[in-house]
């Protein structure tokens, strides 16, 4: 715990939740590009990000987005298992010319929400009856709240 009592959010993923997402990604998606590491950089939404930006983070990680932050680091704080998947709908702007317009891409998401579903519910299943073998006690965080 910091001198502040503020959890750490160092490694905020299940390593087990986060394998059982791959898994069924892979699996029922083996067409797309399935990543099981990479930095996320997290930006303020709803909107996307301008080219400046872009540009200023394109250094910083792998993926930017606006989920993940700052409900990740909430789950370790009580022993939860939590993990995610993101779904990768375009590139920054000013990054690629001719960038998708944005109806384009919420038929994107619309498409593509079946299959993530799927995807999050067959990794829930193959976690199904697992709780009592997953050392979530061992996640637990020391906060202020505990």
């Amino acid at each position: 715990m910091s001198a502040a009592g503020c959890s750490s959010c160092g490694s905020p993923f299940c390593p087990w939740g986060a394998e059982a997402l791959l898994r069924s990604a892979q699996r029922l998606a083996p067409d797309r590009g399935s990543f099981a590491r990479g930095v996320y950089v997290v930006t303020e939404g709803p909107r996307f990000e301008s080219p400046a930006e872009v540009r200023r983070l394109q250094g910083m990680g792998d993926i930017v987005g606006q989920s993940f932050s700052p409900e990740v680091c909430w789950p370790a704080t009580f022993g939860a298992c939590y993990a995610g998947i993101q779904l990768i709908v375009n590139y920054g702007e000013g990054v690629v010319l001719g960038l998708e317009p944005t109806t384009r891409l919420r038929r994107r998401f619309t498409d593509d929400a079946r299959l993530m579903g799927r995807i999050v519910l067959d990794a829930a299943a193959a976690l199904a009856g697992d709780e009592g073998r997953l050392p979530l006690s061992r996640m637990r965080k020391p906060t202020l709240l505990a």
